[in-house]
């Protein structure tokens, strides 16, 4: 799955998920991904290990770039 692939399928994961947790758990281009989310919040985003997490965001795109950075 490429970058933009996962952000499209966990976007629209979002969006079905309203007021409850979603998560993810695969690889992106060939790094291990974990993720837990509700809404605009990532509590766990975990590439190859690494935590990215814990930034809950206003806006769609702050959260999605926050994702794209975390998969650079």
């Amino acid at each position: 799955m490429t970058t933009k692939d996962f952000i499209k399928t966990i976007n629209d994961k979002r969006k079905d998920s309203k007021h409850s947790w979603y998560t993810f758990i695969g690889i992106v281009e060939g790094k291990y991904i974990e993720l837990k989310a509700y809404g605009l919040w990532n509590q766990i985003l975990r590439v190859d290990g690494i935590n990215h997490g814990g930034i809950e965001h206003k806006k769609v795109s702050d959260w999605k770039t926050e994702i794209e950075k975390a998969l650079q």
